[in-house]
C-alpha cells in the first residue's frame, strides 16, 4: 500500500475520497426523488451521479483523481462479485432488499415488497427497515446484474473514511507517507469494518460516518468554508439514511439555509454538535 500511495499526493487522495463521497449522496438523493415521483431504480443512476460529481475534478484537470477512484470502485465491484456474503441477516433481509431494489421495487409508492412474497419471516424487515445502505447496494446491482457486487459499498465507504483521515493526519500532525498511510490504515479497519466488509450488514456505515463527520469537522474549526460543509450535510443524510428511511431527505431541506450563514463557524458549531450527538445515538 505504501508504495502505491507514494504515486499520489495527499491532495489526490483526499480528492478521491470527497468524488466518492459525493457520488454516495448523490445516488441516495436522486433515488429518493425518483421515489417520490414513482420511479424505480435504473442503471444509469450510479453512472449519472458520479459523472456529475466528477465535473469538478474535470474541470481542474484532476484526472489522477478519477482514475484511482474508477480503479477502486471496480476493484471492489469485482472483488465483491468473487467473494459470498457469509452473514446471518445479510443474506436473511439485506441482501433480499437490495435485490428487490433494483429490481423495480418502489418502497414510497409499493409499502409492502411483493417479489420475495415466499421469505414471509423476512418481509417485516425487508418492508419496514431503513433501507440506505440497500439503496446504495441497489444501485451498484442494477449496473452489473450481479447481487453480490452491491456489497462494493462497503469499499467505497472505505476509502471514504482512509481519505478523510489521512487529510486529517496531514493538515493537523504534518503525517504523511508510511506514517500517514499506517494510521490511517488503522483507523479505516476497525474491527467492524473489517468483520462486515464483504457483507451487506450495515452496522459499519454508523462508525464510517461518525468517522467522516469528525474529520470534517476538524477540518472546518481550522479552516472553515462552505465547501466543507455542504459535505457534512452530505454526510448527515448518508448517516441519517441508515437510521430512518428517507430522514435525510427532509433533514437536508432543513440544514440547506444554514449553509448560507458566516464563515465564522460560531453559530454552525452548535448545529454540528447535535447533528453529532444524533449520529452517535
Amino acid at each position: 500500500m505504501y508504495r502505491m500511495m507514494k504515486l499520489v499526493s495527499a491532495g489526490t487522495i483526499r480528492a478521491t475520497g470527497l468524488l466518492l463521497l459525493r457520488c454516495c449522496f448523490l445516488v441516495l438523493l436522486l433515488l429518493s426523488v425518483s421515489w417520490h415521483l414513482n420511479l424505480s431504480i435504473v442503471p444509469y443512476v450510479l453512472p449519472l451521479a458520479y459523472f456529475i460529481s466528477a465535473v469538478p475534478l474535470l474541470v481542474q484537470r484532476r484526472f489522477q483523481a478519477i482514475c484511482l477512484s474508477l480503479f477502486s470502485m471496480m476493484f471492489f465491484v469485482i472483488l465483491s462479485m468473487l467473494i459470498w456474503d457469509y452473514s446471518a441477516d445479510g443474506q436473511w433481509y439485506h441482501m433480499p432488499a437490495a435485490w428487490a431494489l433494483a429490481h423495480g421495487w418502489n418502497p414510497i409508492v409499493q409499502h409492502h415488497n411483493n417479489m420475495i412474497s415466499e421469505l414471509v419471516n423476512a418481509n417485516l424487515w425487508i418492508d419496514h427497515y431503513s433501507k440506505g445502505l440497500e439503496t446504495l447496494a441497489a444501485s451498484v446491482i442494477s449496473v452489473t446484474g450481479n447481487t453480490e457486487s452491491g456489497k462494493a459499498v462497503n469499499g467505497f465507504f472505505l476509502l471514504i473514511t482512509f481519505s478523510l483521515v489521512y487529510e486529517v493526519l496531514f493538515s493537523f500532525w504534518n503525517l504523511s507517507g508510511r506514517k500517514g498511510c499506517f494510521y490511517a490504515f488503522i483507523l479505516s479497519f476497525s474491527p467492524i469494518v473489517c468483520t462486515e466488509l464483504f457483507t451487506f450488514y450495515i452496522d459499519f456505515a454508523s462508525y464510517d460516518c461518525v468517522v467522516w463527520l469528525l474529520c470534517l469537522l476538524m477540518l472546518f474549526d481550522r479552516r472553515p468554508s462552505r465547501g466543507l460543509l455542504v459535505y457534512v450535510f452530505m454526510t448527515v443524510y448518508i448517516g441519517c439514511s441508515r437510521l430512518i428511511l428517507h430522514f435525510g431527505w427532509d433533514l437536508l431541506l432543513c440544514c440547506i439555509p444554514c449553509i448560507h450563514l458566516s464563515e465564522d463557524g460560531v453559530v454552525m458549531r452548535g448545529v454540528f454538535r447535535l447533528q453529532l450527538c444524533f449520529q452517535l445515538c
